[in-house]
């Protein structure tokens, strides 16, 4: 039966995008590797406000894509568990490494007149590098995983998988501040896709007009 929150649920992906853009937008342009304490505790200093905007917003941004990662684990869970599993443990890491950063970045800036030099760097390089294999390590995990998946179960159409594919291999290349494109984009693809198969099976189903099985096809 198409529920309600089948029809709509799709478009979770869309708000995660949303609100995964206005996150880094509030709160980029950090200091990089190899900053000097001083540019490390100026800068959070002065961007105290946007710093704890983005960290705020990041709370509604993980709980989104949880809710929308759930049901496209679901979608899959029938064809693919443990490969659906798997996916949704990278989904896990992945936020883990964004909350866990954004908790870095808002010591930072609520705490910076308060901080040594010592700590101040040492919380902006773990935020720089630990935060950047965790999301890396998660975003490759997810979408590798909601990858094969798709192409196993026959759900989806084959294309979303082999993009899935293909991003999550990209995940892996060491290059700074790619982690959150890869499955941005792959998100909001697949919430689309999702949107519009789910839109076809309520008018289907008002209907009376019997939806042909999934295939692999585009």
């Amino acid at each position: 039966m198409n529920t309600r929150w089948d029809r709509l649920a799709p478009l979770l992906g869309v708000g995660f995008l949303v609100l995964l853009v206005i996150s880094f937008a509030i709160g980029g342009n950090e200091p990089q590797g190899g900053a000097s304490a001083a540019k490390v505790l100026s800068w959070y200093g002065s961007h105290r406000s946007r710093v704890q905007a983005a960290a705020y917003l990041l709370v509604a941004t993980v709980a989104v894509a949880f809710f929308f990662y759930g049901y496209l684990r679901d979608r899959l869970a029938g064809g693919s568990p443990g490969l659906a599993a798997t996916a949704f443990g990278g989904v896990i890491l992945f936020a883990v490494g964004g909350t866990i950063g954004a908790g870095m970045q808002l010591a930072l800036a609520e705490h910076s007149s308060k901080l040594g030099s010592g700590a101040a760097l040492a919380l902006s390089e773990l935020f720089l590098y630990g935060n950047w294999i965790a999301l890396n390590a998660g975003t490759a995990v997810l979408l590798l995983a909601f990858g094969i998946a798709i192409l196993r179960a026959g759900r989806l159409p084959a294309w979303t998988g082999w993009l899935a594919v293909g991003f999550g291999l990209l995940s892996v290349v060491p290059v700074y501040g790619i982690d959150p494109i890869p499955v941005a984009v792959w998100t909001l693809v697949i919430s689309v896709v999702l949107f519009r198969r789910e839109s076809r099976a309520a008018v289907a189903g008002r209907s009376g007009v019997a939806q042909p099985a999934a295939t692999t096809a585009g």
